[in-house]
């Protein structure tokens, strides 16, 4: 069901998300010992500063085998590395208290499939962490039309590619990842949304300036059916 909290319409950056996060997860487990999934884990946790007062193991699965080699020699915060397909991956019922899965979803067919993997993988009373694009933004619809070529020109010149973490997959945005997804599919599974937040802090880097203004325009031309003011979704999601 969807939270009746009021809907935060922006935040002022990645940090102020990560420490929302970090304040549900301190508030909601404190004094326990936790198990945490990183769905898609990349080459960096942000959160190891904000759980410092928090016991953990963190387990990451990924399906870049470099990243996972970056995160358990360069970084090692790490417990256990995994990888591996999140459709295939079969961990036993109810393993874990919190799942992080940023910015994974978009780039799967069968979403759905791993979402219902975290339901089974979740514990009752768990949190999944979940982020995705908006396809119902300019941003969020460029994502998904663009040729897979083009997200390649844009790892290589913008997001390093080559370097652990940063290659680039096709995106394909099933029907859940979205935001009338993501509340069809908690309904459905008794799902609580604690936080549905739309961000728009991207807008204000000055990397992106003239793609900002370029949005705004193409908002126009669309009658506002495409958004200009945000670009990704950020879930909190609680099993019931």
């Amino acid at each position: 069901m969807v939270s009746t909290k009021k809907q935060i319409k922006s935040l002022e950056s990645w940090g102020k998300e990560e420490e929302l996060i970090a304040t549900y997860i301190v508030n909601k487990f404190q004094g326990k010992s936790l198990k945490i999934l990183e769905a898609g884990c990349g080459t960096k946790w942000d959160q190891a500063e904000l759980l410092s007062e928090i016991d953990y193991t963190l387990t990451g699965i990924d399906l870049d085998a470099q990243a996972l080699d970056f995160r358990k020699n360069n970084l090692k915060d790490l417990d256990e590395t995994i990888c591996g397909d999140l459709r295939k991956i079969d961990f036993l019922k109810a393993e874990f208290d919190v799942i992080f899965n940023s910015f994974v979803l978009e780039h799967i067919d069968g979403a759905e499939e791993i979402l219902q993997n975290f339901d089974k993988w979740l514990k009752p009373g768990g949190l999944i962490i979940l982020r995705i694009p908006d396809p119902a933004t300019v941003y969020g619809f460029f994502s998904k039309v663009t040729p897979f070529w083009a997200h390649g020109l844009y790892a290589k010149y913008f997001k390093e590619l080559g370097k652990p973490g940063h290659t680039p997959y096709p995106t394909e945005f099933d029907e859940v990842v979205s935001q009338a997804g993501i509340r069809k599919f908690c309904s459905e599974q008794n799902w609580t949304i604690r936080e549905e937040i739309i961000n728009g802090y991207y807008h204000q880097e000055s990397l992106y300036s003239a793609a900002s203004k370029m949005s705004k325009a193409i908002s126009f031309l669309t009658f506002n059916k495409l958004q200009d003011t945000h670009t990704n979704l950020l879930y909190i999601l609680e099993k019931n």
